[in-house]
């Protein structure tokens, strides 16, 4: 399954365990909403999604995939929590558990900062620093087999990932696709990007692409056995020596190659899975680079496991991965007279102005020629520092990337976005090419 960062709606005990909505008009929507009053439109969307749940359960609607377009404004993390406890307590024999999760990990900040919401938030491993070895994070833990367990010191107990993730366990729910019954996805219209990349791979020069599968299941085997080695040398190491600098150095160096293999295990795992349903699926580039051609492949197998996807976003794409859908409409709460789009200057307007840039190499030609003192120029390496940075600051002009979705610019001093550049790929690299090739001789074509 795709690892992209989650939260999870904690579960709704019903008085009644064989009820089932008969009639949604009857409903109380109020009492899922943690805010005194829904917005417009909200309430709405929010029958409209479980209405489409009848359907599908019904057998009227054959599809599972659920889009919610919801507009800047509209609340859609409010609109996909309601959604979420209405349909655990409503149909309590059918949906034990939800996961609410999505690819961008500013919005799950976001979510986990909102203490109303009473989410319980869990990301990737590689979010949460180990207290133990400095500079490495979770996903490097050296205490991988029941031998190394029983090396752990004191300090471990207080792993802010476990903590998390049993926090998340305690609310009924396990960060796991394949266990939810329904699957809510907000900012949905980057996660083809994600499972793109996820399902992306580097083939090295023994790769014998003429034998491709035969020859990546070697390779797996060949990665598994080095992974072993691995582990065998950190089982040889004293890892409660924690105040010897040389042998840390040691844990450091052999945690971090062990996670890289482990890492490369597993896309070597979902590649074959790949590689053996469909050939037309993927494409190897000039630099041997396996790429998944659509998101169509990861997506079916996820949705397959559940009885509802919703797919939320402001800038809906899930006709790119998905045939067939069903769609429930919201209605914009902000009026067209006041959506107007005004040519400002920052000079003559000194309030805070964010410039949604594609790519680093924009951000930084950008910032090499602007004069202006307060350019805050976002990097690979420090992109939640540099948000941080531009929502304490005033009258700052922040260069940022991949931010166009997932965070919360409310208040006065956040009322100018500038879009650098409108983020299509380029018409000349090898996947986008062989994506439009697709495209025109498919028989089927996208709904």
């Amino acid at each position: 399954m795709i690892a992209v960062e989650g939260t999870s709606l904690e579960m709704v005990t019903a008085t009644n365990s064989n009820s089932v909505c008969q009639d949604l008009k009857l409903v109380d929507f109020n009492k899922y909403n943690v805010y005194p009053s829904y917005r417009l439109g909200q309430k709405e969307a929010i029958e409209s999604i479980l209405s489409t749940y009848e359907k599908i359960r019904s057998g009227e609607i054959n599809s599972k995939v659920v889009e919610l377009p919801s507009p800047t404004g509209s609340g859609k993390t409010i609109i996909n929590r309601a959604a979420g406890k209405a349909l655990l307590e409503l149909y309590p024999d059918e949906i034990k558990k939800v996961v609410y999760t999505t690819p961008l990990k500013a919005l799950v900040y976001q979510i986990e900062e909102d203490e109303k919401l009473g989410i319980p938030v869990v990301l990737g491993k590689s979010n949460y620093d180990c207290l133990l070895l400095e500079g490495l994070d979770a996903s490097d833990c050296p205490f991988r087999s029941a031998a190394l367990s029983r090396q752990k010191p004191k300090i471990c107990n207080r792993c802010p990932y476990m903590r998390a993730k049993y926090a998340f366990r305690d609310a009924d729910f396990i960060y796991n696709r394949a266990s939810a019954d329904i699957l809510i996805i907000d900012e949905s219209a980057s996660l083809e990007d994600k499972l793109l990349n996820h399902f992306g791979i580097a083939l090295p020069e023994k790769i014998d692409l003429k034998n491709l599968a035969d020859s990546i299941h070697q390779w797996m085997i060949s990665l598994e056995e080095e992974s072993e080695n691995y582990t065998e040398m950190l089982e040889s190491m004293n890892l409660s020596a924690t105040n010897n600098t040389r042998l840390l150095n040691d844990i450091r160096y052999v945690t971090t190659k062990l996670t890289k293999i482990e890492r490369q295990v597993a896309k070597c795992g979902r590649i074959l899975q790949v590689i053996s349903s469909n050939e037309k699926a993927y494409f190897i580039d000039k630099d041997r680079n396996l790429k998944l051609i659509r998101g169509e492949y990861p997506f079916n197998s996820m949705a397959s496991r559940v009885k509802m996807v919703i797919m939320s976003s402001g800038t809906p794409t899930t006709s790119l991965i998905c045939r067939n859908y069903s769609r429930v409409e919201t209605i914009h709460p902000i009026p067209k007279k006041n959506r107007l789009i005004y040519l400002e200057i920052h000079k003559e307007y000194p309030r805070q102005t964010i410039v949604h840039c594609h790519s680093y190499g924009i951000a930084q030609k950008l910032k090499d020629n602007m004069r202006h003192p307060k350019v805050l120029l976002q990097t690979p390496g420090h992109r939640e520092d540099a948000l941080r940075q531009f929502m304490r600051s005033k009258e700052c002009i922040f260069l940022s990337v991949n931010y166009a979705e997932g965070i919360n610019l409310k208040g006065e001093n956040f009322q100018r976005n500038i879009i650098a550049k409108v983020p299509y790929p380029s018409l000349g690299d090898e996947w986008v090419i062989k994506r439009n090739e697709t495209d025109k001789t498919s028989t089927s074509g996208i709904d």
